[in-house]
């Protein structure tokens, strides 16, 4: 998987289901690459809307390009414990 060294740390949620699912992303993969690494867990992920705090998602952008940034240095810079940062929650919405 290529830039591991820079992986993150997502949850996706179904809204439909509310089955959650951790994963973790390259912070240069497209929400469309994610996508496909979601499909094992939902093969109609593609009839979903992906949000992110109520916003759709634009699936040819990363994360960052989306406006979901990766806050991990800022909070560890301010000497916050890990278990308390959370992770990025993406909510599919069934269309």
């Amino acid at each position: 998987m290529p830039g591991l060294a820079n992986a993150r740390p997502l949850l996706i949620v179904n809204s439909l289901t509310r089955d959650e699912h951790p994963l973790t992303v390259p912070e240069e993969e497209t929400l469309s690459e994610i996508a496909a690494r979601y499909a094992p867990y939902n093969r109609n992920s593609v009839d979903y809307i992906w949000k992110y705090l109520g916003r759709p998602l634009d699936m040819s952008k990363t994360l960052d390009g989306n406006g979901i940034k990766d806050d991990r240095q800022t909070l560890a810079s301010l000497e916050l414990p890990a278990q308390e940062w959370g992770t990025p929650k993406i909510v599919l919405v069934y269309v």
